[in-house]
């Protein structure tokens, strides 16, 4: 059987020949082909009924009608659970990520302004000095 939704890209060459038949170059010439069905390696392959899910659909809305839609019903919801457990999770996760990411910020933050109060305190200590150095060298030398 083949899939309609597998295609495959092939590339050919085809040797160009001059007037006298001397070969001249190569033209690249591209086709999209349909690749043979891969089964169960598919992810749209049904393998309840051993073929293609598209094949299945059609089947069963040719024969069965709303059974098959109570079937996809319950396919879909429990599907739906099984995302909003994931989607819940990986929320929970992203959250202590971001909470521990914001602690180690704060820690950080808070040892940078220690820093700079340090530094603030020492420039204001050299200042201070300074001008007082700066008064008595005026004494001095008046």
């Amino acid at each position: 059987m083949r899939c309609p939704f597998l295609l495959l890209k092939e590339r050919k060459k085809i040797p160009i020949y001059d007037e006298a038949g001397y070969k001249i170059g190569d033209r690249e010439e591209e086709s999209w082909n349909v690749s043979p069905c891969i089964g169960e390696e598919c992810e749209i392959y049904d393998k309840e009924d051993g073929r293609c899910a598209i094949m299945s659909i059609l089947f069963y809305l040719k024969n069965g009608g709303p059974d098959f839609i109570k079937k996809i019903d319950k396919s879909l919801f429990e599907r739906a659970e099984m995302l909003s457990v994931v989607l819940s999770s990986g929320l929970q996760h992203m959250e202590e990520a971001t909470k521990q990411s914001s602690d180690r910020l704060s820690v950080a933050l808070e040892k940078q302004e220690g820093i700079l109060k340090g530094i603030m305190e020492t420039l204001e200590f050299i200042k201070k000095n300074m001008e007082e150095k700066t008064k008595e060298e005026e004494v001095f030398y008046k």
